[in-house]
């Protein structure tokens, strides 16, 4: 799900990709049961969200390199999942939940290193190919 999601951070407006990253992990979650809805759902959904407003900001806005744009991006993103984690996790006691917040984002954190290393190699691939099967798609700020 990351990877179409944050390609198209780079791809269309940040109103845009907002609101498909507010939709998508909720409508997987209750058709197939995963992401868990708490507290991936919520924290995804920051993560995601970050990751297509600040890649958009850097990308097409201030125009940086791919080299610096991604993972600044993406670094952004898992600061805020994971402060969205720390918080809901701070929350879950009030709502019956009792999970450790340390070793829940560190676990979180390290399970999603693989995927951060294909996002980086593959999100540059997919919009470079989605511009160049569509040349009049332009990305205007």
């Amino acid at each position: 799900m990351h990877l179409p999601l944050v390609a198209l951070g780079f791809l269309v407006p940040p109103r845009v990709s907002l609101q498909v990253v507010l939709v998508v992990p909720f409508l997987s979650s209750m058709a197939t049961g995963m992401p868990p809805l708490f507290p991936t759902v919520p924290a995804m959904v920051a993560e995601l969200g970050t990751v297509c407003l600040v890649g958009w900001t850097l990308f097409v806005k201030f125009s940086k390199p791919w080299a610096l744009a991604l993972p600044a991006a993406l670094a952004a993103g898992i600061l805020a999942g994971d402060a969205a984690t720390w918080v809901l996790l701070t929350l879950g006691p009030a709502l019956g939940i009792h999970v450790p917040r340390t070793t829940t984002i560190l676990a979180r954190t390290a399970a999603a290193l693989p995927g951060y290393a294909i996002q980086l190699a593959g999100v540059p691939l997919l919009v470079r190919a989605v511009r160049t099967r569509l040349p009049e798609w332009e990305v205007t700020p």
